[in-house]
């Protein structure tokens, strides 16, 4: 069985752990719904009994205190437009206060709270009317008079509908508590059922996504760990992944580039051991000064690797070589181009030699050089044999122009 699981493609395992997780899901799921369905019966329960009214009873609590300010506000008022304005804001309030009553009595369910209710729409109309006449009195710019109305009949009205608000705050509360318990009751029991399922979800759950992760981690670990071996050199190591299915694919595909990398890598060696042996090789930063010199430059220039190394190129620069030779090889490979070209050279002890010169530009991510890299041939042998050749053949016209004259 493990073996089969182990064959099967990736895709296959991640649809298989993704299978499992949708039917534990499922059936969480199913079991989620039939306690939202409860859950939410009883919220809708304890919103229509008790939450609408005890934000309508606050809300009634808050109108209640703020009618008695309006009215010792419109008492302090001394001028027309502020005892009008205050006028203005308290029949609004009249207007809240009896949606309120509309809206509050289809929802009592207890006689004591419907008595309760009662007491206060009696108060209610007896309080408008002493208001009534507090209000009269104190746009008549009889304050003094306005002012001891209201703190003895109207405060005992407000006092009588505060107390009957503060009863149904209360009746609301005990109702409240009641169904807080039948509450805590059913979310207990769902709770017990949700955890009891979550568990074996998750405990399912986590089991075949280890088992899937592990047949993938295990097999992109050996990869990753052949590829640092890799770069760390070590071009032996292989990975041991043998399954079929892509993680396999990956590392065969990755053994075999392995093998040939190793072969270009020998080859390569062999090269550049050969060019070492046979030519003059160094290595330049973008400003031109000696990063790398092999043997054959230390030999032919006579300078030591230490003198070398940090100098510009140009300290085996011959003094016969015009300037606009190196001018046009700066512009040639700072554009990426390789240069060719004969070179007279100067040794540390003054004598002239000859190079062959081939500089090549290492380009960057950026698309521009970041080095470069200088492979020379000694053609001084050459050189002096073809100047040497050069100086007969102008000494052979030169007698010949001789004869011809004298004849």
């Amino acid at each position: 069985m493990v073996k089969k699981l182990g064959e099967l493609s990736t895709r296959s395992k991640l649809l298989l752990n993704s299978g499992v997780i949708l039917v534990l899901l499922a059936i969480g799921g199913i079991m989620s719904i039939g306690g939202l369905i409860k859950m939410s019966n009883q919220i809708e329960s304890i919103f229509r009994i008790n939450v609408i009214p005890l934000t309508k009873l606050g809300e009634l609590q808050g109108q209640s205190q703020r009618m008695s300010a309006l009215v010792a506000w419109h008492i302090l008022a001394r001028d027309s437009a502020s005892m009008k304005k205050w006028g203005q804001e308290i029949q609004k309030l009249d207007e809240e206060i009896e949606k309120f009553e509309a809206d509050y009595a289809p929802i009592i369910i207890t006689e004591s709270e419907r008595e309760t209710f009662k007491r206060f729409m009696t108060t209610w109309p007896q309080y408008k009317d002493i208001r009534a006449k507090v209000l009269d009195l104190s746009s008549n710019f009889s304050k003094d008079a306005a002012l001891e109305l209201q703190e003895t009949e109207l405060a005992q009205k407000l006092s009588i509908m505060l107390d009957a608000v503060t009863a149904l705050v209360k009746e609301n509360e005990v109702q409240a508590q009641e169904s807080q318990q039948a509450s805590e009751s059913l979310a207990l029991t769902l709770a017990m059922l949700s955890v009891a399922g979550i568990v074996i979800s998750i405990a399912l759950g986590l089991f075949t996504s280890w088992k899937a992760t592990k047949f993938i981690v295990q097999g992109l670990e050996n990869v990753l760990e052949a590829t640092k071996q890799l770069r760390g050199g070590n071009l032996a190591f292989r990975t041991t992944v043998a399954t079929k299915e892509e993680i396999g694919q990956l590392a065969q595909a990755f053994n075999q580039m392995a093998d040939e990398l190793t072969e270009s890598m020998e080859e390569m060696n062999a090269r550049v051991d050969i060019m070492n042996t046979t030519s003059i090789v160094s290595e330049a930063n973008l400003k031109g000064d000696v990063i790398t010199a092999n043997d054959k430059y230390v030999s032919v220039s006579k300078y030591s690797r230490e003198e070398l190394m940090g100098s510009p190129h140009s300290i085996t620069r011959h003094p016969d070589m015009p300037k606009e030779v190196f001018r046009s090889m700066w512009q040639t490979i700072a554009q990426g181009k390789l240069f060719r070209g004969v070179i007279k050279n100067r040794a540390k002890d003054g004598s002239p030699y000859y190079v062959d010169a081939v500089i090549k530009p290492i380009m960057g991510q950026n698309g521009k050089p970041r080095k470069y890299l200088g492979v020379r041939y000694d053609i001084t042998e050459y050189e002096i044999a073809r100047h040497n050749m050069k100086g007969i053949l102008d000494a052979i016209d030169k007698s010949y122009m001789t004869v011809e004259f004298d004849l």
